[in-house]
């Protein structure tokens, strides 16, 4: 068994400790999933001061079995029984000592590895008085949606150890073409602000602090977001909802964008024949052709190579208004 691969990042790790000047008990190692396993593992063994962890796994060698190459790569041979009884309790051994980092976690039983991973490590934290913070996420529906829920609660964990902030509620909505949105937090030292923003095409066109109800005026792409000021200057921002909004113009029914072998090829489907789009073509971030305002809602584009492609594209209606978005992102191989 190998550990050149923690030795690396143990490596890494220790390089920017030193390299900023941070103490250890200040350091911070967060996952979800296999990432959560290893922020448990570095954290626990190398005394680190917080572990943020979601949905992991704690018998390694157990999980590892319904992936045969890296069971096999780990262990050398499905038969060498001793190693995987050394991996399953890698990182259970880390608890024989006395444990000074602060453990956060959460989870579902909605996951199906819930009561082998999670629920006997809980377990085993209590019978060694270890203090540990737990979250039961009943959103999460399975294991494979822990990547929609874990970023809000590292989000959270992480204000709360970073600034004392105690979030208590970030709740949003759309109702009737209405954006509706609410931050409540516990500030002990009462030095952060909590703002609700409207963006339109990047571009900030209301804001109120902590909670905010705004409804467009306008048909477009409009997105609610939450940005958080210390001292007048933004440290953290995030987008919370986006939609188009129709007041009455025409509606988007469906935006279909998707990669062939010799083309990249996107559809703009309304309820108008009167509108105009332009379209500009990215590879990896970078703008490589622009195709200016015509009728054709539909785009078919020669792929150049293999790559990130994304397309910005722009809708005018009859008035003059624009409206712009951006597909998401697709890789040709």
């Amino acid at each position: 068994m190998s550990f050149e691969v923690e030795t690396s990042v143990l490596s890494l790790i220790t390089n920017m400790i030193r390299k900023y000047k941070i103490n250890y008990e200040n350091v911070i190692v967060a996952g979800s999933s296999k990432g959560g396993s290893a922020a448990l593992y570095f954290g626990l063994k190398y005394n680190f001061g917080y572990v943020i962890a979601g949905a992991f796994q704690t018998k390694i060698a157990d999980y590892i079995t319904i992936r045969p190459e890296a069971y096999d790569y780990m262990l050398g041979s499905s038969s060498n029984q001793a190693g995987h009884d050394y991996l399953n309790d890698i990182i259970y051994r880390q608890l024989d000592k006395e444990i000074y980092t602060k453990l956060f976690f959460m989870s579902s039983k909605n996951d199906w590895q819930y009561p082998d991973h999670i629920q006997l490590f809980l377990d085993t934290l209590k019978e060694k008085n270890i203090p540990y913070t737990y979250y039961e996420c009943e959103e999460m529906r399975d294991h494979s949606d822990v990547g929609n829920h874990f970023p809000k609660f590292l989000f959270e964990k992480l204000f709360l150890i970073l600034y004392f902030v105690d979030l208590k509620e970030i709740s949003y909505s759309l109702n009737k073409n209405t954006f509706i949105g609410r931050v409540h937090a516990t500030d002990k030292f009462q030095n952060l602000k909590f703002y609700l923003v409207i963006k339109e095409n990047n571009q900030i066109i209301h804001t109120n602090m902590n909670e905010i109800e705004y409804k467009p005026i306008d048909s477009g792409f409009y997105t609610l977001s939450m940005l958080v000021t210390k001292d007048d200057d933004t440290i953290y921002e995030t987008d919370l909802l986006q939609e188009f909004i129709s007041t009455g113009e025409y509606e988007l029914q469906d935006v279909i964008f998707q990669l062939n072998e010799t083309d990249l090829e996107l559809e703009i489907k309304t309820t108008s024949s009167e509108l105009k789009y332009a379209f500009y073509i990215y590879k990896n971030g970078l703008i490589i052709d622009k195709i200016m305002y015509h009728n054709n809602s539909i785009l078919r584009y020669p792929l150049n190579g293999t790559g990130n492609y994304q397309v910005q594209y722009y809708i005018k209606d009859q008035k003059g208004k624009v409206s712009v978005n951006k597909t998401k992102l697709l890789h040709k191989f």
